[in-house]
């Protein structure tokens, strides 16, 4: 879910389908700080960049309300997810989100990990595994941390 709030002038509309000429870009960028460590999450935070002089449009995969672009698990060989009983999250069918940046914006994502989902040794090495997902055309990258 998003937690941020958006920078001015950003615009989000859900539409009914991308446009077929439509190609992802080198512009907008996304960049994913370390993950932090704090009050039982784990925390990755990152920034859709256009830092060009000129408004860009990007189309990414979105789920209104529930899911954002930005994926993130937590993984490795000391790390297991606790069994979940629980309600189910009901099933959600991605759509086209077109978003407009102005000139030199940064819009910041953010998702959060429940530790207490897990199971892992204090001081065990993990793997975050990070995805955000443009339109068909997802970025991805790894970090690996200490559990605390």
């Amino acid at each position: 879910m998003r937690h941020v709030p958006w920078p001015p002038g950003v615009v989000s509309e859900i539409v009914p389908k991308v446009p077929t000429a439509w190609q992802q870009a080198a512009v907008p960028a996304f960049v994913l700080d370390p993950p932090s460590v704090a009050s039982g999450h784990i925390v990755a935070r990152g920034w859709l960049i256009n830092d060009t002089d000129a408004p860009v449009v990007t189309y990414l995969l979105s789920a209104p309300h529930t899911l954002g672009p930005l994926h993130v698990r937590l993984g490795g060989p000391e790390v297991k997810l606790r069994p979940y009983s629980g309600p189910q999250m009901p099933e959600v069918y991605p759509a086209p989100e077109r978003l407009t940046l102005p000139p030199h914006t940064r819009v910041p994502y953010e998702r959060a990990v429940v530790l207490s989902r897990y199971e892992f040794p204090p001081g065990g090495k993990a793997t975050v595994t990070w995805q955000f997902v443009f339109w068909n055309k997802p970025t991805s990258g790894t970090f690996d941390i200490v559990l605390p």
